[in-house]
This record gives structure tokens, C-alpha cells and sequence, in this order.
């Protein structure tokens, strides 16, 4: 049965949120009641809970940077509110100045976005709450989101460390997914006949496998990052590398899929005197070897050894099948004719390679394990 926080965190969940939400305001009001708490400090700490929220990012190693960047950010605004008002006080001028010269300053400190704008919103806060004419008010500023950053990168580290590990994995075998349609609405098209209109269409498609394959590459980016001074590293560091060899054979993969899409499509217009439009022993050797890729592309995370070797059979069923057409049913192929069986056979050949060398390696870890 479910806690009452667990049905929250499903709930959150289903809204695109998650138990980050519920960290973030927890840092924000223990950011508040450690900054009260230091020694002359202010009973309202305004920029304790603000850092806190403001370090707060989607992975630790991005908080350690956004907390950096925020500290040097409210440091030099601080200092230049209580520079500027010693000489023009709370003004129209001073406004704009402390704008002008907190963006350029922050330009100068090469601070990324956020720390850029930190500059100026820090100087303008101290400047329009008062006490930027007083060296201890501003100094306790500081101290406050010290403090409020520290308690934000704690509390995303410590708390329910975020972990990416079933997000990124979702999103490789979408993308895997996604290449096994595209093999199998090939298949269909060539035991069909190969239809033009269908094939022309597929090339359409496999132009969009970008999408999948874009999404996959940012959220193996996010769950590599995350795994910089995460509290369990070690433990996901394994996995992490699994989910990296995956991705880098199913970017192959597109490539691959894309190129076998383009060929079919040439051979449907007919030009290289061989007839895709009546099925064949050829044609469908063909179809059966893309649907063998496609079946080992949806087991991508768990391959197995019979997987494999089913690829490796319907290849060599389609190679045969080339042999034969040639041989026995006396065939002529025209040399275009030769570049497209070519260009289909090496290019499956190296997807079922690529798949083979993921299998064996998944074997391996899982032996280790």
C-alpha cells in the first residue's frame, strides 16, 4: 500500500514534476531557518531561500555550477550596490547604473545566463530592501546565500538523489523501437512488392528517425552529467556505460536504417532493370532479414545469443538467395542492379554486426553480474 508521500510523488509525476518540487521547497525553508539562525543576521533572510531555489537543477553536477555561479553572482552585486549607493543613493541613476554595470560585470566575469542577470538582480535587491549603505548588511547578504546555496546542493544530493537511469533507458529503447518500425514497414512494403508510393513514404519516415534519436542523445547526456559526484555513483557507473555502448550502436543504427530506406527507394523506381515490384525468393529473403533486425532491435537491452544468430541466419538467407537468382534462374543483373543488392547486403550486414558486438558485450556483463 502506498504512503501518503509516495501517492504525492505519483501525482507530481503524472503532472511532468516529481519529488524535485517537494526537495525544492523543503530547501527553501531550511535555506530560510539556517539563515535566520546566523549570528546578526536578519530575522528575514531574503537571499538564503532564493539561492537555495535558484541552485536547484535537474542533475547534482549542474547544481554545483549554477551554485557557483549564483554565490559570484550576488557577491559582485552586493559589492557594487553598496559601492553605488555610497554614491548616488536609491535614485533613478543608481537603478540604471547598477544594471548597466552588473550585466557588464558579469559579462566580464564570462558567468553563463543565469549568474549573468544574478549581478544586477543582487544589486538591485540590496539596493531597493535598504542597508546597501552599511558594510555589515551587505556582508550578511553574502553569508545568506553561502548558505542557501550550500543547503540547495546538499539537499538535491543528499535527498533522493535524481537519478536518469530509467528515463534514459526508456528513452533508448523508444529510439530502438522506433528503427524496428521503420525495418518492419520496410518489410511489409517489400513483401508487397515494394510499391513506390511506400517506399517513398518509408524514406519520409526514416528522415524523422531524428527526433528519437536527438532525445535519446540529451537524456544520455543528462544521466551522464548526473552521474558527476552523484552520492551513488559507483553504483550506476556500470549501467551508465551499458546505456552509453547502446547508444552509440543504435546512432549507427540510424545511419544504417537511413541508408537501407534510400536504397529500397531507388530500387522501387525501377531504373537498374531488376523488378522489386513482383515479390521473389530475392525480395523476400530481403523482407525476412529486416525483420530479424527489426526483432533484435526491440530486444536491444537484453540480446541474446539466439537473437543473434537468427540475424546471422537470415543474412546468410539473403546472400544465398542473391547466389541463386543469379545462378539458377539465370539472371543477368545490370551493374546498377549489383550496386543496390550490394549496398543492401553490406549495410545489413554491418547493422547485424552492430548488434552482434552489443549482444556478446551484454552477455559478458551479465556473466560479470
Amino acid at each position: 500500500m502506498q504512503t501518503l508521500f509516495e501517492r504525492l510523488v505519483a501525482q507530481l509525476r503524472a503532472w511532468g514534476m516529481g519529488e524535485r518540487v517537494i526537495k525544492s521547497a523543503v530547501a527553501v525553508m531550511l535555506a530560510w531557518e539556517l539563515g535566520s539562525l546566523l549570528p546578526g543576521g536578519s530575522e528575514h533572510p531574503y537571499f538564503a531561500p532564493l539561492a537555495a531555489l535558484l541552485s536547484f537543477q535537474v542533475t547534482i553536477a549542474d547544481s554545483l555550477r549554477l551554485a557557483t555561479q549564483r554565490i559570484v553572482g550576488i557577491v559582485a552585486g552586493v559589492i557594487l550596490a553598496l559601492a553605488i549607493s555610497q554614491l548616488l543613493g536609491v535614485s533613478v541613476w543608481s537603478v540604471g547604473l547598477i544594471t548597466f554595470l552588473g550585466l557588464a560585470l558579469g559579462l566580464r566575469l564570462h558567468l553563463a545566463a543565469q549568474g549573468l542577470t544574478q549581478v544586477a538582480i543582487s544589486g538591485l535587491i540590496v539596493l531597493f530592501i535598504g542597508g546597501a549603505d552599511n558594510l555589515s548588511y551587505a556582508g550578511y547578504r553574502i553569508l545568506e546565500s553561502i548558505v542557501g546555496a550550500v543547503v540547495g546542493v546538499c539537499v538535491n544530493m543528499f535527498v533522493v538523489p535524481p537519478s536518469y537511469l530509467d528515463a534514459t533507458q526508456g528513452a533508448l529503447q523508444k529510439l530502438a523501437d522506433a528503427l524496428a518500425d521503420q525495418l518492419d514497414r520496410l518489410a511489409q512494403a517489400i513483401g508487397q512488392g515494394l510499391p513506390q508510393e511506400q517506399a517513398q513514404s518509408a524514406l519520409e519516415t526514416a528522415r524523422g528517425l531524428q527526433t528519437p534519436l536527438s532525445a535519446a542523445q540529451a537524456m544520455m547526456q543528462r544521466a551522464t552529467t548526473n552521474l558527476k559526484y552523484h552520492p551513488l555513483r559507483h553504483a550506476q557507473e556500470a549501467q551508465v556505460e551499458h546505456f552509453q555502448a547502446v547508444m552509440t550502436i543504435l546512432e549507427h543504427n540510424v545511419i544504417q536504417v537511413r541508408s537501407i530506406s534510400r536504397t529500397l527507394y531507388e530500387c522501387s523506381v525501377g531504373r537498374d532493370g531488376f523488378d522489386w515490384s513482383e515479390p521473389s525468393d530475392l525480395t523476400l529473403a530481403y523482407a525476412d532479414l529486416l525483420g530479424s533486425l527489426a526483432r533484435q532491435l526491440r530486444a536491444i537491452q537484453q540480446l541474446e545469443a539466439a537473437d543473434i544468430a537468427e540475424g546471422k541466419a537470415a543474412f546468410a538467407a539473403f546472400r544465398a538467395a542473391i547466389e541463386r537468382a543469379t545462378t539458377e534462374g539465370g539472371t543477368r543483373f545490370m551493374p546498377l542492379t549489383w550496386m543496390h543488392l550490394g549496398a543492401l547486403l553490406a549495410t545489413a550486414e554491418r547493422l547485424s554486426n552492430d548488434l552482434a558486438t552489443l549482444g556478446a558485450a551484454s552477455e559478458a556483463r551479465a556473466e560479470e553480474a
